[in-house]
């Protein structure tokens, strides 16, 4: 389905070559040289989505001072996902039998004067989504953690913003959110 600028859903800036990605729910940070890192859920270029232009996440910058800018890593104006999926996630957008969510929950950036800082923790939740059931159903797996070594705007744009998942699994019994 597609959605147009103005549907309540986040947009890359005007005239970018983001433009028509859209991505729901938005978690900001600020990085140690004044951008803010947004981390969205489910994103996805428009027109219409498929396993190969469709991510449970992503993330872009924004300038200091300009929230509404968002830059990113985007080959073929699809978005980089944040978040990848593992080869058994993939496999399962890949039958057609739905999707893993690897839905971003929380970001918060550890300085480098804290022991083990210089990195952004993201939290995240796996859940196994049908869309094609009446009613869809939303089955949680699992919570995990990742980190994000911030390179610097110029690294983040040439390699796109990509943490590494550390666990998956850290809390199996979480509810859906």
């Amino acid at each position: 389905m597609a959605h147009p600028p103005g549907d309540g859903y986040q947009h890359g800036s005007a005239g970018s070559a983001t433009r028509d990605i859209v991505r729901d729910n938005v978690l900001p940070v600020t990085m140690p040289d004044g951008y803010t890192m947004q981390v969205y859920s489910d994103t996805t270029s428009l027109p219409g989505a498929s396993a190969f232009c469709f991510q449970t996440n992503a993330a872009s910058l924004s300038p200091p001072g300009d929230p509404s800018s968002t830059l990113e890593a985007a080959p073929d104006q699809h978005p980089t996902s944040l978040l990848p999926w593992n080869v058994a996630e993939l496999a399962v957008a890949e039958s057609g039998a739905g999707y893993i969510g690897v839905w971003p929950t929380g970001i918060v950036w550890i300085p480098a004067n804290v022991a083990g800082g210089n990195r952004a923790l993201i939290t995240y939740q796996r859940v196994r989504v049908n869309p094609w059931v009446t009613p869809a159903t939303c089955t949680v797996i699992g919570q995990g953690v990742a980190e994000y070594a911030y390179p610097g705007t110029s690294a983040a744009m040439a390699h796109g913003i990509v943490a590494t998942r550390l666990a998956d699994d850290l809390f199996p019994d979480a509810t859906c959110s």
